[in-house]
């Protein structure tokens, strides 16, 4: 019977670590990686203000940051500033501005102080209370990229726009307060921003394609159909139905980006963190969002390149039905994926950036060789469905 409980024990061991592995990492020191996080009420406790054990939201808001090595987070719920600090007294390769605005749910942008530099911060639309009337203005930081002497800046505003809460009047307010957010934000951004490198994210409150309120047109809609100057890189989560909370099927939290970012963006990149799958009790110990993001290559590929310069990334990963291999060549590169036996289960030939379905490969962890004109390269990948 002793050893018989032994097994069982073991066993139950064996699937929690595989329920709960590892959180992977994100950063690739030949990509930047931009990410939001509504960090749900983070440092305030009590009935209805989000996680109940501060310390331990703080250490899996900590334990997230650091393991996946992600550049830049755009915060939301930031409910205690002195939590917050103590939360950057423990990663000390970042640096942080939060939003100066009243309401205690402010905004924040997190960033790698090897990667960027602080210029500036402010305020926007601070007169346009009827746009923005929960007083969450939407903040602008200005960066210095560290990376790439061609970008003098980088723009980015986090937004934590009104939520649909309350009964169906309070609603219906809070949907047409989103829809003046969204009419502001056009007239700003198409005034100052589309021949800059900007990036729009956080949380949004609401889907691109229908509202979640009473299925009427999105807020957003503006944004969205006119792309001759910015684009939602989270548009595949709404197209695919992928919620970005612990509870409801809709894409809330979104990122938007300028035509000279865009330019940069790895457009199979933009990926949805289900943390839930690495740290336990997920929706009640540390958010009800989960973390988006996205990456970006170091340089502009506007300028002809011509065989491989050896910068090869695989993205995403970990990846779900497929990933796709950048780098820098016209020409295809062969690539084949072994399993932890050794076995080669994929031999294919792909073009940079060419999307590979993993869709029928269970989750674990794969190596992806890659010959490219006889240089050899291997990477780990990891298949999460």
């Amino acid at each position: 019977m002793r050893s018989y409980r032994y097994k069982i024990l073991l066993l139950a061991c064996f699937t929690s670590c595989r329920l709960f592995a590892q959180i992977p990492v994100i950063g690739d020191s030949n990509a930047v990686e931009i990410a939001n996080w509504n960090i749900e009420w983070f440092g305030k406790t009590g009935s209805g203000y989000g996680p109940s054990d501060e310390a331990l939201q703080r250490h899996n808001v900590k334990s997230a940051i650091r393991a996946t090595k992600i550049d830049l987070w755009g915060l939301c719920e930031i409910a205690n500033t002195n939590a917050f600090d103590s939360l950057l007294d423990s990663l000390p390769e970042y640096a942080a501005v939060v939003s100066p605005y009243f309401p205690e749910q402010k905004t924040g942008v997190l960033y790698n102080t090897s990667r960027f530099s602080l210029i500036s911060s402010e305020l926007l639309g601070t007169q346009q209370k009827d746009s923005f009337t929960t007083g969450r203005y939407p903040f602008l930081v200005a960066l210095k990229p560290l990376f790439n002497t061609s970008i003098d800046t980088l723009f980015v505003i986090v937004l934590h726009i009104k939520a649909n809460i309350g009964n169906s009047s309070e609603k219906l307010a809070a949907y047409n307060s989103r829809l003046r957010s969204s009419e502001w934000l056009q007239m700003y951004l198409f005034k100052t921003m589309t021949k800059r490198y900007c990036m729009v994210l956080g949380d949004w409150n609401d889907d691109i394609d229908a509202s979640i309120f009473n299925a009427l047109p999105s807020p957003y809609v503006n944004l969205r159909d006119n792309t001759s100057g910015f684009t939602f890189t989270t548009q595949k989560f709404t197209d695919n139905h992928i919620g970005t909370t612990t509870a409801y099927p809709d894409a809330i939290d979104h990122q938007y980006i300028s035509s000279p970012l865009k330019k940069l963006w790895m457009s199979s990149s933009t990926e949805l963190l289900k943390l839930n799958q690495h740290i336990a009790n997920y929706s009640t110990t540390t958010s009800d969002h989960y973390p988006v993001y996205s990456l970006f290559k170091e340089q502009s590929s506007d300028l002809p390149t011509v065989g491989y310069n050896g910068s090869i990334i695989l993205y995403p990963n970990p990846s779900s039905s497929s990933f796709s291999v950048h780098f820098d060549g016209k020409a295809p590169i062969q690539l084949q994926l072994f399993n932890a036996m050794g076995q080669c289960l994929l031999t294919t030939s792909i073009h940079a950036d060419q999307s590979v379905d993993t869709s029928n490969l269970p989750s674990g962890i794969y190596t992806i060789c890659i010959n490219c004109n006889g240089k050899i390269s291997t990477q780990l990948i990891s298949i999460l469905h």
